[in-house]
């Protein structure tokens, strides 16, 4: 499959070492984890938006929610939501 990810309208694919998405049905809720090789020139913020493109087709938005970094595996582990993120901060 064919993957392009996006942030910010950046092409940053050649940098995720892996991703992983899912849709709760329960809560409606979707979420994407991936993971960002260290060396990955920009900073990564709260709220920055990830577009997921597969075979050429938009799949998914998500808004970056998490960020940690694991400083033995040089992974930038990112977090993110789907636009229920800003009902949930809304309520917060």
């Amino acid at each position: 499959m064919n993957t392009v990810i996006l942030r910010n309208g950046i092409d940053i694919s050649s940098h995720v070492v892996s991703y992983s998405r899912e849709h709760k049905l329960c809560t409606g809720i979707g979420n994407l984890e991936m993971e960002v090789d260290y060396t990955y020139g920009s900073t990564i913020i709260p709220w920055d938006v990830i577009d997921i493109y597969e075979d050429g087709r938009h799949v998914a938005k998500y808004y970056v929610s998490i960020i940690s970094n694991a400083q033995p595996s040089a992974i930038i582990t990112v977090t993110c939501q789907d636009a229920s993120k800003r009902l949930v901060d809304y309520f917060i």
